[in-house]
């Protein structure tokens, strides 16, 4: 097809060498067979075909020195437990952030609390760390353990305070929420796990005096 349509066009313009039509020229320069002869270092003989080979390598240039479009950056993926990891549950949900990683444990920030976990308990999967438990799974067991540790730490029996120091009787019974007092003359309380300190010696201090509470006392007492 290339030497049929080069026949016709050198034909064309044989009868009239100065006439070069610009339709002809662009048909030829889009022919694969014309580009290859124009990578040749010897030009061709004919008016027409220079003028053709002309154009082809003026588009040539134009397509290298086109500007390519920016590549964006490929952040790359962790591979290793770091600070700052996302940690998400089996479903992808979000579970906290790692905030310390150590030989063989890591420590992730939920919303609510920062857990201690063995690295054995995560795998990480495209830069994120994989956990088997959702967030409110995680923050309930980190609550459960703090909850079970304080009552742990408060001995019924034990001795508990008033602000300042006097005695104002022992511990009763104590849950993780609560911890029910039984006063000098019989009468049991209850108050938050949160309002009684326990000291180094196992005993609690509560955050009022002993008046204080004795006064609380009398006013909440049914009359008679």
């Amino acid at each position: 097809m290339f030497v049929l349509i080069l026949a016709e066009l050198l034909t064309a313009t044989s009868s009239s060498p100065s006439m070069l039509p610009l339709a002809e020229v662009s048909v030829a320069t889009d022919v694969p067979a014309t580009r290859k002869v124009c990578r040749d270092e010897k030009l061709p003989n004919s008016r027409f075909m220079r003028r053709v080979c002309t154009v082809v390598k003026a588009k040539q240039v134009a397509v290298e020195t086109a500007p390519q479009p920016p590549v964006a950056p490929v952040a790359p993926v962790m591979t290793t437990f770091g600070i700052g990891m996302d940690v998400v549950d089996g479903q992808g949900m979000a579970v906290g952030v790692l905030t310390a990683v150590a030989a063989d444990s890591v420590t992730v920030k939920t919303d609510r609390h920062q857990a201690q976990l063995p690295k054995s308990s995560l795998t990480i999967s495209d830069g994120k760390a994989l956990f088997g438990m959702t967030q409110a799974e995680l923050n309930a067991s980190v609550e459960n353990s703090l909850a079970s540790t304080a009552t742990a730490a408060l001995a019924i029996g034990a001795e508990v305070k008033g602000k300042g120091g006097t005695p104002i009787g022992t511990v009763d019974s104590a849950t993780g929420d609560s911890v029910t007092i039984k006063l000098a003359g019989g009468q049991k309380i209850s108050i938050p796990r949160s309002g009684i300190a326990i000291g180094a010696d196992g005993s609690g201090t509560i955050g009022i005096t002993a008046a204080e509470l004795e006064a609380q006392v009398r006013a909440v007492r049914p009359a008679g």
